[in-house]
């Protein structure tokens, strides 16, 4: 992915003097994206923390220079006054890249953060009046160069790693006299690195200390680690066993995993009726992953007796609770009129709801829609934007769609054409092979073409 130089003068000539430290954010997220990847991610977060404090307080009245950019973004009715809903995703994903460790940054992250800050910054011009000026709270909280662009959130329980560092030595002291509640909390952050080096192999020593003593969450928390071999052999087989003892315990977490070993015959035979009895246990107690477990049984009739009707009980009752899973499987039954009438607008109204917290699948649905103008009305430029969020996020078929979407545009796009199809194709997009075959075959790149035909073929693409 490139980014146009073109567009980004032009927007930066349309960036009022008033708001010139959004330009100035700007214009150093994009010259430092291949350099300095994690200091164009900072400037980015710098552009993003001025837009939403200017808008929180217009939109909402309220001074919010000490607030932190996480929680204005979770602020319900800030959120519901940012329209499309597809901003608020991209200023998420914004923040979330800026507030990546510098060591796991690379300039890749640092240039699809840019292309959403330029959406971003898009749409907010959109939204100014002119002459109008940045609110107090945007202007009061500005960052001083080389500091952090805002206060980090606290971290649950304890502000800071010091506080956890504490914390772990208190437990620590707890835990060798014996207290089953601090051996697992030490546990729990020796698994998370949280206040001590992480140490998976420390985490079960105290999980296993805290679970001979019948704590429950122990229990759990240790069945983890056989099933996912850290810190201990893996062993399916243990980790059954810890699961069955916890979810008789009324561990709900338990319960669901244990319902999936049997869904997916891990350790056990499989077994669709035992799945569907524990996963109905955790769905009892709410647990959102056993819900939506349970509407997919009901819809594929496993363990249960087909009933469409009962799946989108259990799909709607975790969509609502938040499950993205959930949100994307509803949509899908009233796009199909599965269990229901077809229902293009809610349809697209919890495709929406599963985008907005990430969900891949989601994205390129919508994308869909927008294209077809089913359940919304067509829009092609949006429909762009988001197979764009669902192909950064790996999504094969969004991949190819690009990918098609600029071998029809100018040459001056093959570029662009290539670049998707390519990774389309590495994601085993059997198409996109042969369509690369096509673009090498009209430059005359025969080698490169045979390459991408052979692999078409092997992959059984009929005109390959």
């Amino acid at each position: 992915m490139t980014i146009n130089r073109d567009i980004l003068i032009d927007l930066y000539n349309r960036i009022p003097e008033t708001h010139h430290t959004i330009r100035d954010a700007l214009m150093k997220a994009a010259r430092y994206t291949i350099s300095n990847p994690s200091l164009s991610l900072k400037k980015c977060n710098i552009a993003l923390s001025i837009i939403v404090r200017d808008l929180y307080e217009k939109k909402l009245h309220k001074h919010v220079a000490n607030y932190s950019l996480r929680a204005m973004l979770s602020n319900d009715r800030f959120v519901n006054t940012i329209e499309p809903k597809r901003i608020h995703l991209l200023m998420n994903l914004v923040y979330k890249m800026s507030d990546t460790p510098a060591a796991n940054v690379d300039y890749k992250t640092a240039k699809i953060a840019l292309e959403y800050l330029i959406d971003i910054i898009e749409w907010y011009l959109k939204q100014l009046e002119h002459g109008e000026k940045l609110a107090h709270s945007a202007i009061d909280a500005l960052p001083v160069e080389n500091e952090p662009p805002y206060k980090q959130q606290p971290t649950p329980l304890f502000e800071s790693f010091d506080d956890y560092k504490q914390a772990a030595k208190w437990f620590k002291g707890m835990a060798i006299e014996g207290d089953a509640s601090a051996q697992f909390n030490l546990g729990v952050l020796y698994n998370h690195g949280r206040g001590v080096d992480q140490n998976f192999e420390e985490a079960a020593k105290w999980y296993t200390l805290a679970a001979a003593q019948d704590n429950v969450d122990a229990m759990y928390g240790l069945a983890v680690l056989y099933q996912l071999g850290q810190g201990v052999e893996k062993s399916y087989e243990t980790a059954a066993h810890l699961y069955e003892k916890a979810a008789k315990m009324g561990h709900a977490d338990a319960q669901y995993n244990l319902g999936s070993m049997y869904n997916q015959g891990q350790a056990v035979e499989q077994n669709f009726e035992r799945a569907a009895y524990w996963y109905k246990l955790a769905a009892q107690q709410n647990n959102t992953s056993a819900l939506n477990k349970l509407g997919f049984l009901y819809h594929n009739g496993q363990g249960v007796e087909q009933d469409y009707a009962k799946a989108i009980y259990y799909f709607q009752l975790a969509a609502d609770l938040q499950d993205a899973s959930a949100q994307y499987n509803l949509a899908y039954m009233f796009l199909k009129g599965r269990g229901t009438e077809v229902n293009e607008a809610l349809a697209y109204k919890w495709f929406l709801h599963a985008a907005i917290v990430g969900h891949t699948n989601a994205k390129f649905q919508l994308a869909l829609l927008y294209q077809s103008g089913i359940g919304v009305e067509k829009d092609e430029a949006e429909a762009k934007k988001w197979l764009l969020l669902a192909a950064n996020d790996n999504h094969a078929n969004a991949q190819y769609a690009l990918g098609l979407l600029f071998t029809n545009m100018p040459s001056n796009h093959q570029e662009e054409a290539i670049n998707w199809l390519l990774k389309a194709a590495a994601n085993e997009h059997i198409s996109a092979a042969f369509d690369l075959g096509m673009i090498y075959l009209q430059k005359n790149q025969i080698e490169a073409a045979i390459k991408w035909f052979k692999r078409a073929a092997f992959k059984e693409h009929v005109q390959a």
